[in-house]
């Protein structure tokens, strides 16, 4: 194809975001691609073995400089590579000297002569790192003069990308899902792409096609693992103590134990919104029915209110604050302060060198009996 690039690189945490722009790509530079499976010679590059990185990258080079009999403008997609880190990584195959020596006289080859023309040498990755020789050299040939190669960043595992990737695919598929309902799927199904689109396609399967609701989703969709964080702060809201311990273990199987200080920030984070609610609640400051702020606060309340910005949680949609709320049900202010202290104390703990000889996790459980009896 006309102006195709030598080199292109697709790169992002997200893998299932990383292939989808990869498809794209090749959609633009080998139309016919997927009806012709002589255009794209697909050499996998997730390799946890020096050998088999090494047979990558020479197999990959191999099939640019020869390319098959019946191919016509042909790709070579080096795929998943995985073994071009950063050092901080502490990836071994990264790190091994025939590697790095591997993708040194393949990076020599990239910049001079490169892919011949008429190919295209794809490369994906969601871990290649931006200080690596490999990056830079590819970087360097996207901004010659004229360009030889593209390089496509993928943002994604964070909330944001989950939400224009979830509107993208509402869009394309004609689905409509309100603002409440989609941040209920997002806190649910987590940020990952390819958790968005399954869980999304069996979300409209069970409905039919018709828009779903908020309960719809509690009923059909998977628990991702962000989600049961989010489990383990209503369970703390609760104050069902073995509900969260049974949640803990989930959330720390096959984790590092170093994970427990984002817990422990995550339930002070809920203890807030709790404390708030509490408050308001034996100050009289909300209508009878406990949802809202009182119409006749005064002055001096009403301006306490707006300063209280995004921490708010009777401004927050209906789907958020009523769980708050009905677990605030179960707390009066001394055990808010009891169990404050008792956070405060294990997230000290926890992030002291002197508690270096302890557990994270028996810290924390202590932690949560302390804060929850």
């Amino acid at each position: 194809m006309e102006n195709a690039p030598q080199v292109a690189l697709v790169f992002g945490a997200d893998a299932f975001l990383v292939e989808e722009e990869a498809e794209a790509l090749l959609d633009r530079v080998a139309p016919d691609w997927r009806g012709n499976e002589f255009k794209v010679q697909k050499v996998p590059a997730l390799a946890d073995r020096v050998d088999d990185a090494v047979a990558a990258l020479r197999a990959a080079r191999a099939a640019a400089e020869q390319p098959g009999f019946f191919a016509t403008d042909p790709v070579v997609w080096l795929r998943d590579l995985s073994f071009s880190q950063a050092p901080q990584s502490k990836d071994r195959t990264s790190d091994s000297p025939a590697v790095k020596a591997a993708l040194d006289e393949f990076i020599d080859w990239l910049e001079n002569p490169g892919p011949p023309p008429g190919t295209t040498l794809l490369v994906t990755s969601a871990s290649i790192g931006k200080a690596t020789r490999l990056f830079k050299a590819i970087d360097r040939l996207a901004k010659a003069n004229p360009p030889r190669a593209a390089v496509v960043s993928c943002a994604g595992g964070t909330t944001d990308a989950a939400k224009k990737l979830l509107a993208r695919k509402l869009r394309e598929n004609g689905w409509t899902m309100s603002p409440e309902t989609s941040a209920a799927f997002l806190d649910r199904v987590g940020t990952s792409g390819s958790a968005v689109v399954q869980e999304l396609e069996k979300l409209f399967a069970y409905t039919g096609g018709k828009e779903p609701t908020p309960a719809d989703i509690g009923e059909i969709c998977t628990l991702a693992q962000g989600g049961v964080v989010w489990e383990l702060q209503h369970a703390f809201g609760r104050r069902d103590l073995a509900g969260c311990r049974r949640l803990v273990e989930n959330l720390l199987s096959g984790k590092r134990e170093s994970d427990v200080v984002g817990m422990v920030i995550m339930l002070e984070q809920r203890l807030c919104e709790l404390e708030l609610a509490v408050g308001a609640r034996e100050k009289n400051l909300l209508e009878a029915d406990g949802r809202s702020w009182s119409r006749s606060l005064g002055p001096e309340d009403l301006s306490a209110v707006a300063a209280l910005g995004k921490s708010d949680v009777f401004s927050k949609p209906s789907f958020q604050k009523i769980p708050v709320l009905e677990q605030a049900k179960r707390w009066n202010s001394q055990q808010i302060r009891r169990a404050r202290m008792s956070l405060m104390e294990t997230h000290e703990r926890l992030t002291s060198a002197s508690s270096a000889a302890v557990s994270p996790r028996v810290i924390f459980d202590l932690g949560l009996v302390k804060a929850l009896c």
